[in-house]
Order: structure tokens, then sequence, then C-alpha cells
């Protein structure tokens, strides 16, 4: 057992808190987290400085399957302060909080906490019965993102919803409420201990899978070698021509863009990999969300491949690191504008690579990586001069 856990009284919690007792790393985060909801007010507040400290992958390891309550509890409250996009996702996972506490705190136009939630597939099963007027909301603040929302909604199938278990707003509305200054003062109204609970488990994410954080959990990658001159692949035409619903009645586009899915889901790993080689944007839209990263990466060397695409990818904060990387290095997924101004936008790409793709960046464009507030300040400053 931790020293944490044998800690009796808020003096020693606070010995703890001010590392005057031995704590490993992971002890002292664990122990920050469970004094952060405890009885005493003065513990409960400076646990709560101590945890705005932490680096935002230490959280994100705490959100895992069996995390208890007290721990989801003290992360919601710690995202009502920085809403931070890959812990809320990660939250959301959990499938403990309830739509008003969502509704409550992050219903407001942050483009790049949405642009995270519309890629997360718990968020978009969580938000189903409020598409509208989240669609809506969207749409008031950034087209793009309200269109990426309403593609998303559109590939929910009924067997989905009808497992999806969404958090009851009696049940757990009235656990998890905590008001803003409550959150930001670093204590809980109940002002009680919180009994250890365990979380319904939800889905752990990992950073070895598909290219981005889509809440589908993630897949070990195959170790043999797929020759993909050898695979058979037997697809519809409207997963390999481009525009492949020209002519065709909106009621037939949609029947067609139904089975996409299922037909994807029915391809072995070696026929997944070959379509991602050849297919086309219909295709691709799925295979980018592949948990295999091997067969996800492969959709980056189809030659079809838009810069819009590659730009969608290099501008999202939840496109993993290696991507965005592989995307900046490499010339031909980097040589248009719209990818170079994607991957300046991006907090994920390296300072050195960003300051070389902002001496291209037009002077109309400067002004947003000026006021981009989740950038290096490098960067915003390099920007600000550029314009003056």
């Amino acid at each position: 057992m931790a020293v944490w856990q044998n800690a009796q009284n808020s003096f020693q919690k606070k010995a703890i808190l001010d590392h005057l007792l031995p704590t490993t790393h992971d002890e002292y985060v664990d122990a920050v987290i469970a004094f952060a909801d405890d009885a005493d007010e003065d513990i409960r507040s400076l646990s709560f400085e101590r945890l705005k400290s932490f680096d935002i992958a230490d959280l994100n390891k705490r959100v895992v399957a069996d995390a208890t309550r007290r721990t989801i509890r003290t992360l919601t409250r710690y995202c009502v302060v920085n809403a931070h996009p890959g812990l809320i996702a990660r939250l959301l996972n959990s499938k403990r909080m309830p739509w008003s506490f969502v509704k409550q705190y992050w219903m407001t136009p942050q483009e790049d906490l949405w642009r995270t939630l519309v890629a997360n597939k718990n968020f978009i099963l969580f938000s189903h019965p409020n598409r509208d007027p989240v669609a809506a909301f969207l749409h008031s603040f950034n087209h793009a993102i309200a269109d990426s929302y309403r593609e998303q909604i559109k590939w929910v199938t009924p067997k989905e919803l009808s497992t999806f278990i969404r958090p009851s707003e009696e049940d757990e509305g009235e656990k998890m409420a905590v008001s803003v200054l409550d959150a930001m003062q670093g204590f809980d109204v109940e002002g009680a201990a919180i009994e250890e609970e365990v979380v319904i488990p939800g889905m752990e994410m990992d950073v070895t899978g598909a290219l981005f954080d889509t809440g589908q959990g993630v897949v070990a990658e195959e170790d043999e070698v797929v020759d993909l001159d050898s695979i058979e692949l037997e697809v519809p035409d409207f997963l390999i021509t481009e525009n492949p619903f020209a002519g065709m009645a909106p009621e037939e586009i949609a029947q067609h863009k139904q089975k996409i899915s299922a037909i994807i889901q029915g391809l072995t790993m070696g026929q997944r990999l070959k379509l991602a080689t050849v297919g086309n944007m219909e295709a691709r839209k799925i295979l980018l969300k592949d948990p295999r990263r091997l067969v996800a990466m492969a959709v980056l060397g189809n030659g079809g491949i838009t810069p819009g695409e590659i730009a969608g990818l290099a501008v999202n904060p939840a496109t993993f690191q290696d991507v965005i990387e592989h995307i900046a290095n490499n010339r031909n997924l980097s040589k248009s504008y719209v990818v170079k101004f994607s991957l300046v936008m991006n907090p994920k790409t390296p300072i050195k690579t960003a300051m070389k793709f902002l001496e291209i960046v037009r002077r109309a464009d400067l002004k947003k990586v000026a006021d981009n507030k989740n950038i290096s300040p490098v960067i915003k400053n390099m920007a600000k001069k550029r314009m003056a």
C-alpha cells in the first residue's frame, strides 16, 4: 500500500502534498487526485492547486476502466477550469457524466475542444438524443465542425444506440454536480469523503492505434507482412471510383452510404490495407479511423487523398504526434498551402517545423495564428511580428 493511503489526518496529508514524505511520482499524482476530494477544505484546495501543475499525460493515465468515482469526479472538476479536449474525451468514454453537465460547462465556442469531441465515437452516441441543438450550436461558430458532426451522426446505427449506456441524469447528475466556483477553488459542494466505487468500464485509450482518438479503442499491429499484390479485393464501385454517387437521387445515395461501414467491417486486414491504398474518399473516411494504425497510415499513401483530407488530420488536436510529424516531414503530403497552415495551427506540430511553415502563411491568416491560444507563444509572437 502506498504511503498516502495510510494518511489518517490532515497533517499527514499536507506532509505528503508538500513532499515531506517519500512517494514516487505516480503515487504523488494518485494522492493529489484522492486528496482533491477530501473532507478538509484546506486539503481539497491545496490538492487542486497541485493538480493544475501536472502534465496532462499524468491525468489521462488515470481515466481507465477501473477508475474510482472519486478520480472521475476530481478530473471532471479539473476540466471545468481547464477544458482539455483529450481529457474530456476520455472522461466521456468512462460513461459517468450526464448530458446536463456537458451542456452546463462545455457548450461554449471552443474550436479545439469541439474538433476533438466530434471525432469521438462515444461523444457522438452520448449526444445523439440532443443532436439537433448540438448541430445548431456548432453551426453558430464553425460551419466545418458542424458539418463534421452531422456526418458522424449519419453513421450511427440503431444497434450502436441500443447498446450504448448513457448515464442517468437523476443518478449521475446529483453525484457529479459541482459549480464552476467550487471547481476553481478545488473543493466539492458536499464537503464529504467519497466512497471508493468502481466506475462502469469504459474504453481506455492508447496512442498505438488509429491516427486519432475516435473512441473505438486500439488493436495491436499484425506481425505478418502483407503482400498487397496477392490480395484479392472485390468491393462495390462506390468504394473505388471518385464521385461514385453522381446522378443518384438522395435516397439512393443514403442507402449506399449506409452499406459502407458494414462492407469495410467484413474485410480482412490485408483487404483493408489494399482498399486504403486504392479506395475513394468514402472509403478513406472510414479507414482513417481503423483501430490498426497500419491500415490508417496506409490511407496517407493513397494517390487520391486530397489536401483537404490531409489538412483535416493536420489541424486536428486529437491526431497523434507521430502522425503530425509524418505529414510535416513528407513533401507530398505537406506540399499544399492548406496543409502547411493547418500544421502551424496545431499545438502538436514541432516548433521548428511550425516556424518553417509560418514563413509562407498569408498575411490574411497570420491573425488566426496570433490569436490561437493553444499553440506555442514562440509561434504566436512570430506571427505578430510578421503582421507588424
